[in-house]
């Protein structure tokens, strides 16, 4: 709808990254022994051009991948001399001792796949008896799952406004307008905490996101998490 109908998705330029990824075998459990154990486990790339993610799956595999800058995966292989993806892929998880770790005794059982220009919203989420919601409408980035955030609070958005529209509440126009401010806020949101963390992954001795010392970036979400009272 967005891109065929309305011709209103843009792509942020900011956030214009590549993943590349790919699916290990026998990969080591992140935090044995602690209360962490089994989870995800995410880290910086040493140079600071983005970060990795090992995240276990229900098949005994685990996916791991790597999250830079277009513009920085071009550098890095141009200064390789064109490396393979395969290639590629294998050093920049040898900057990662936590990821090496993990990896150590697997086995890579997939081929390495990646994927571009994922980040994108657009002027508006509604039309006339239409509610546009989740990917369909925008997306900023894996990191911190926010593509669920904002799926669930357009279905929510859509549903709602559908209702008051159908029961007469409101005008579909006002209850269209409604859902577009809705889902345009969340993203707004959402996209500041993003750049936010990319931008303490570039500057990991300057507080962006956390103080230093801090381990999490806990405080800061509940200055962005929306009260229960809002909207």
């Amino acid at each position: 709808m967005s891109t065929k109908y309305l011709k209103d998705r843009r792509y942020n330029e900011g956030l214009k990254n590549t993943a590349i990824w790919g699916y290990f075998k026998n990969a080591a459990t992140y935090g044995v022994g602690t209360s962490m154990e089994g989870s995800p486990y995410f880290s910086r790339l040493e140079d600071a051009s983005g970060w990795t993610w090992a995240i276990p799956l229900h098949n005994r595999t685990t996916s791991v991948g790597v999250v830079q800058h277009q513009n920085s995966v071009k550098a890095k292989k141009q200064a390789m001399g064109s490396p393979s993806s395969k290639d590629y892929f294998l050093s920049c998880l040898h900057e990662v001792s936590g990821i090496m770790d993990l990896i150590e005794g697997a086995e890579l059982v997939s081929e390495v796949r990646s994927a571009s220009d994922w980040s994108y919203n657009a002027s508006s989420y509604a039309a006339a008896n239409v509610r546009i919601i989740g990917d369909a409408g925008c997306f900023i980035d894996p990191l911190f799952s926010s593509g669920v955030h904002l799926a669930l609070l357009g279905a929510l958005s859509a549903a709602a406004t559908i209702c008051a529209s159908m029961k007469g509440q409101c005008s579909e126009r006002a209850a269209g307008k409604w859902h577009s401010e809705k889902v345009r806020e969340a993203y707004t949101r959402f996209l500041l905490v993003v750049s936010s963390a990319y931008a303490q992954m570039a500057h990991k001795d300057r507080p962006v996101l956390n103080e230093l010392g801090e381990n999490s970036f806990d405080r800061a979400f509940d200055v962005f998490r929306p009260s229960k009272s809002s909207g």
